[in-house]
């Protein structure tokens, strides 16, 4: 019983880590259109001019900062 309840309370707090490290990671980018979960932002992608639409930005995470090029 009280294993059940640390992994529980362990897995909350990871949860929690997890959401607020990526509440911190979104304020630090500039404003922008948010993204749906697993596809992102593919529906705001123009499929007939694609080289156009993915020519104009492009934002680099390699390293863990995030980089905007235009």
């Amino acid at each position: 019983m009280a294993l059940g309840v640390f992994l529980g309370l362990v897995l909350a707090s990871l949860l929690l880590l997890s959401l607020w490290r990526q509440s911190s990671q979104r304020r630090q980018l500039p404003p922008g259109p948010t993204p749906l979960p697993v596809i992102g932002n593919i529906l705001q992608v123009d499929l007939k001019n694609i080289s156009k639409s993915l020519r104009e930005s492009l934002l680099l995470d390699s390293i863990g900062l995030p980089v905007l090029f235009f």
